[in-house]
């Protein structure tokens, strides 16, 4: 047995073994050991040949029984978990297999792992995954959370200044507060929602979907952004078209997509622009059309405008677009794009609509 290696394919395996940090064992046709790399007798934990002839006394009936199955699968590795006496603390390692059937090197080449680092390993790529998937939930929900949060905040310095005029007689006795408070009550009971499903991790219940108007979740969209449109001198208009079917599946969720598109087509907007909210049927479906009047984007940026991180602006988070289409595809929709500079941009959500009672199946 050679533990250094005197010819050169025995040298190469002990560089392979020092790069990879993997031990790297050569066994005969007759499973006695002809080579073990530095790296092997460290993670056999011997010191001596006379002690890695030991280790592999416990080894060897485990891999002869595996011999069996490298014949069958030559050029398939099979992996042999080991679990060994050596004191206070077990040996723990895995085995790959390969059977070698060469002029100079016949038997089987054993490639050598610590169990322990590669559980170790596998924990931290399975942390890191859930890590990004965590910021990812984070930065969706803080997106979701902005674009209502500064239109309640408009709304409320509109109520303000109504109940101050109203206060001070420069406006009707008619004029009526309440339907902003409506609107006011309505987001934040949707708002209180979301934290509730951020905070649980959790997603919608899929087994309660629901039917809606889809021209109801669309003309809230309009009516939040409103006093956005008003601050930035943009016309913002909604025609509800003879829409007669309903949606089935989440409102809130179809609202956030449809108010995410209007605030992007507002940021767009410059002053004395105009955006155009239309509804209409076609077919079995309802389309929701948003057209503005803004720079419009360029094409090598059109064809990534889905991706995450990809925006026009300047201090743009890159994920309204990508979580619009997300919203919009998982009721069975599908949401369209055309663009061009100096030209506005179009966007076209096809909405998904009710089912009949014997379709429904969400």
């Amino acid at each position: 047995m050679n533990l250094e290696g005197v010819n050169p394919s025995q040298k190469l395996l002990g560089a392979l073994s020092r790069a990879t940090k993997h031990g790297v064992m050569l066994v005969s046709n007759f499973a006695d050991v002809e080579f073990a790399s530095e790296r092997a007798m460290e993670l056999l934990r011997c010191r001596s040949e006379k002690e890695l002839l030991e280790r592999w006394h416990q080894v060897r009936p485990l891999y002869e029984r595996r011999c069996a199955d490298i014949t069958a699968s030559p050029t398939r590795a099979l992996t042999l978990d080991v679990d060994l006496d050596a004191g206070e603390s077990p040996l723990r390692l895995r085995f790959e297999m390969f059977s070698l059937e060469e002029d100079e090197c016949t038997g089987g080449l054993l490639l050598i792992k610590d169990r322990r680092a590669l559980e170790s390993a596998d924990r931290n790529l399975r942390l890191a995954s859930r890590m990004e998937t965590l910021v990812q939930l984070y930065r969706q929900a803080a997106h979701d959370l902005k674009a209502p949060l500064n239109a309640i905040s408009l709304h409320l310095e509109l109520l303000a200044e109504t109940i101050r005029m109203l206060q001070k007689g420069m406006l009707p006795s008619s004029e009526d507060p309440r339907e902003q408070i409506d609107i006011l009550r309505s987001e934040l009971m949707r708002l209180d929602r979301l934290l509730i499903s951020l905070l649980g991790h959790a997603r919608p219940d899929v087994s309660t979907p629901d039917v809606f108007s889809l021209q109801e979740v669309a003309r809230r969209a309009v009516d939040l952004a409103e006093p956005l449109a008003k601050k930035r001198c943009v016309e913002l208009s909604f025609d509800e078209g003879k829409v007669s079917r309903d949606g089935f599946g989440y409102a809130d969720q179809l609202h956030q997509a449809i108010l995410n598109l209007i605030i992007n087509a507002l940021e767009a907007s410059g002053s004395g622009g105009r955006i155009d909210v239309v509804a209409r049927e076609q077919g079995d479906d309802v389309i929701l059309s948003i057209r503005d009047q803004g720079p419009g984007i360029a094409p090598a940026l059109l064809e990534r405008i889905f991706d995450l991180g990809v925006t026009t602006k300047k201090d743009g988070s890159g994920i309204g677009l990508g979580v619009a289409r997300a919203i919009v595809e998982a009721h069975g929709g599908r949401l369209e794009i055309q663009s061009g500079l100096g030209r506005g941009t179009l966007v076209e959500i096809r909405c998904p609509t009710s089912p009949s009672d014997t379709d429904r199946d969400l």
